[in-house]
């Protein structure tokens, strides 16, 4: 069987297939296309035998690899490397061989299991993008951290940004995956209970404190800390699909289920304490007309109140995507020069 006959039957048994792309394509147009982090090693299989074996009388600049369910979908089927099959003796099965594709299909899924992996860190760095405290650099995320939770917040979120920028090459080491796995569950249950911790020290302070400027200063930075908690919770939530590979239908629903339900739950909790401000600001605004009564504040005590009102505001408004962007239909562009672009548009 020749390279273009085995490939014809790999396409049909793992769901993707490889097209020409002979249209004139500008991959530089950021509103349309991103850069995969791929490396001209990694597709030089690909660009080098593959492809022209697939389009041989086919002038074409690029190649477009379509994954109708997903990347992952597609190399789940091949996670172990072949194909199992029993091994049969007087007492039934004895044992089990592995027919293995040959080397150039098995160089094939190699390459798309690498492009799964580029994908998703393309897709985790979109998640982080949105999650505005998350993204920040660890010394401006210390400027507003405060009280014994300092510590242990910081620590964690140092940790899943770690955890999020590194993943294309962590997810190359199972020791290291099995652990960042881990290391990613224990960052989600301290953000859990930091959330409470500052939820309650939000209301105890708008409750309690009778300085209003003091109060409002002092709920302004809970707020700052509260919120980079809630993302940090979102965000590892998210990570650990991605580490675990686990796009089972069920599971997602769950994790979209139970992680949007508890975010709504602390961003009213949150509006709350804050709406409880903000009419004492105002109150105390219309009581001394006249008399110079500022609270610096007060802006950015509205602005957050208004943004706690619109779904698209909160922390777990991409969830959805998030965690379903990597079972979509997929479509990535090989091109000769050795580069590889996935359409978001």
């Amino acid at each position: 069987m020749d390279l273009a006959q085995s490939l014809e039957n790999l396409q049909q048994a793992a769901d993707f297939s490889i097209q020409p792309h002979t249209a004139a394509t500008d991959f530089r147009n950021k509103d349309r296309f991103a850069k995969l982090d791929l490396t001209k090693a990694q597709l030089s299989l690909l660009s080098q035998q593959i492809m022209p074996a697939i389009a041989a009388d086919t002038l074409a600049s690029a190649y477009c690899v379509r994954f109708p369910q997903g990347v992952p979908h597609t190399l789940m089927q091949y996670k172990t490397g072949g194909f199992g099959t029993p091994i049969m003796g007087d007492a039934g099965i004895v044992g089990h061989a592995s027919l293995h594709p040959l080397a150039a299909q098995a160089a094939v899924m190699g390459v798309f299991s690498v492009m799964s992996v580029a994908t998703g860190q393309y897709f985790l760095t979109q998640i982080n993008n949105h999650l505005d405290k998350m993204s920040q650099k660890i010394d401006k995320i210390l400027a507003f951290l405060y009280g014994n939770k300092k510590a242990e917040l910081i620590s964690e979120i140092s940790y899943i940004q770690y955890a999020q920028q590194c993943y294309s090459s962590i997810m190359q080491h199972d020791a290291q995956r099995s652990a960042s796995i881990a290391g990613i569950q224990a960052a989600n249950k301290v953000a859990m209970k930091d959330i409470e911790f500052y939820l309650y020290d939000l209301l105890g302070t708008v409750q309690h404190e009778k300085d209003l400027k003091v109060q409002a200063e002092k709920a302004m930075q809970i707020v700052d800390s509260l919120q980079l908690s809630i993302q940090l919770y979102v965000m590892s939530s998210i990570l650990e699909v991605y580490y675990s590979e686990n796009y089972d239908d069920q599971y997602l629903a769950y994790l979209e289920s139970s992680v949007s339900e508890y975010v709504d739950k602390c961003e009213k909790r949150m509006l709350g304490s804050m709406m409880i401000l903000q009419k004492e600001i105002n109150d105390a605004a219309s009581k001394k007309i006249g008399k110079g009564i500022s609270i610096p504040q007060k802006p950015q005590v509205d602005r957050l109140v208004d943004s706690l009102q619109k779904a698209e505001e909160s922390a777990a408004y991409s969830l959805h995507n998030a965690l379903y962007a990597p079972k979509q239909p997929t479509e990535i562009y090989l091109t000769n020069d050795g580069e590889a672009f996935i359409e978001i548009s």
